[in-house]
């Protein structure tokens, strides 16, 4: 499904995040940015699942069951936290997590775990106090960046917005049909549907439609009286 402008694929409220082995034979061929055991965190938005390389924070892809088969998937261990946790806790809710998948913060795993975390931090959690723009466009709560080509995904409400320059554009096509529907309007008056227009225009008359257009004028006018005849003698 591709994305377009801010999108948000995921259920209301919901941040999940797995994490799972990261295998040559089952990622179409990327190579690991280190020789080292390597994990992936993989970002669920409920329609895109967004992969992230944990050494490398490089995206190697963003479609569901892609990147990793169905095995790999029945040995994802998710993770999901409310919303309103999220603004009460702190990096020791995340970390204990992580744990849970055995890759602790102390011991011969450590590194592995700060570098998780890192990426959890960077790419998935930010909580709603954090605001960035977007082209003018506010964009706050929970975020994560997906590719060069995408702007970001956004967790918090469940709504689409339009980049903002679309919006313009819209905005600019009605105001343009709207001017083409009066020209066509002003053509129709010229063609004397709406007689009154020429004298704006200042189009060539006769006399005699200037004075019967002279005579309308008055009558329309309440306060005007015709001047009285009068009588001359002529001696």
């Amino acid at each position: 499904m591709a994305v377009k402008g801010i999108e948000v694929h995921h259920e209301k409220y919901r941040l999940d995040f797995y994490i799972t082995p990261l295998d040559y034979n089952n990622v179409g061929g990327y190579e690991p940015s280190s020789p080292s055991v390597q994990y992936v965190v993989k970002f669920d938005y409920h329609v895109n699942h967004a992969y992230f390389d944990v050494h490398s924070s490089a995206d190697i892809g963003t479609r569901r069951r892609t990147l990793i088969d169905q095995y790999h998937e029945q040995e994802e261990k998710p993770v999901k936290f409310d919303q309103k946790e999220l603004k009460s806790s702190d990096e020791e809710l995340l970390s204990d997590a992580v744990s849970s998948f055995g890759i602790e913060r102390l011991g011969e795993h450590g590194e592995l775990h700060n570098d998780i975390m890192d990426m959890i931090m960077k790419r998935g959690c930010k909580t709603e106090q954090h605001k960035i723009w977007i082209k003018d466009v506010e964009v706050s709560g929970l975020y994560v960046y997906v590719g060069k080509s995408h702007d970001m995904y956004r967790c918090g409400e469940c709504t689409l917005k339009r980049r903002l320059e679309e919006a313009i554009e819209v905005v600019k096509e009605r105001i343009r049909k709207r001017d083409v529907i009066r020209a066509c309007d002003d053509v129709k008056e010229e063609e004397g549907i709406n007689p009154t227009n020429k004298e704006k225009d200042g189009g060539d008359l006769t006399k005699k439609e200037k004075e019967g257009r002279a005579r309308k004028r008055r009558r329309r006018n309440k306060y005007y009286k015709p001047a009285r005849k009068r009588n001359i003698r002529v001696k």
